[in-house]
C-alpha cells in the first residue's frame, strides 16, 4: 500500500512533472471550514487531480473554497458544512466554483433560517404560556 505521508504521498506527481498539493488544499478547506478531512482519502484525491488535470492551481482551488465557505455562512456567522465537502466542492462544477458564479443567491434553506432567527424573541410578549 502507498504510503501517503511521505513526500510524494502529500504532493503526487502529476503528469507535467508538477506536484499536486492534496495536503495544503484539504488542510485550507479545514482551516476555513472547521472540518477535520483527510487528504489521504481516494475519492478526494481523485477530485483534487481531476481539476488539477483541467489546469486548475492552487490559487483556484481557495478561490472556490472562500466563494463557497462565504456562500454557506450563516447571518450568525455559522458555516453550514453540509455543502462543503470534497465531493461537491472539487466535481465538475468547479469552474462556477471559483468563478464565484454558482453563488448569486444565498440558499433557500439558508435564507429560511436566517429569517426565522431574526424572529426569535420579537413576539415573546405576545405569547402566553402556562
Amino acid at each position: 500500500e502507498e504510503d501517503l505521508t511521505t513526500y510524494e504521498g502529500v504532493f503526487e506527481k502529476h503528469e507535467k512533472g508538477e506536484m499536486i498539493p492534496y495536503k495544503e488544499i484539504i488542510e485550507y478547506l479545514n482551516e476555513k471550514t472547521g472540518l477535520n478531512l483527510k487528504h489521504t482519502t481516494k475519492q478526494t484525491r481523485t477530485l483534487i487531480q481531476a481539476r488539477w488535470n483541467e489546469d486548475f492551481r492552487l490559487d483556484d482551488f481557495k478561490k472556490a473554497i472562500d466563494n463557497a465557505v462565504k456562500f454557506r455562512t450563516k447571518s450568525n456567522g455559522e458555516i453550514d458544512t453540509r455543502y462543503l465537502m470534497p465531493k461537491t466542492l472539487f466535481n465538475g462544477s468547479f469552474e462556477t466554483r471559483v468563478l464565484g458564479t454558482t453563488y448569486k443567491t444565498k440558499p433557500n434553506d439558508l435564507e429560511k433560517e436566517d429569517e426565522a432567527n431574526s424572529l426569535k424573541g420579537r413576539y415573546d410578549k405576545f405569547i402566553t404560556r402556562d
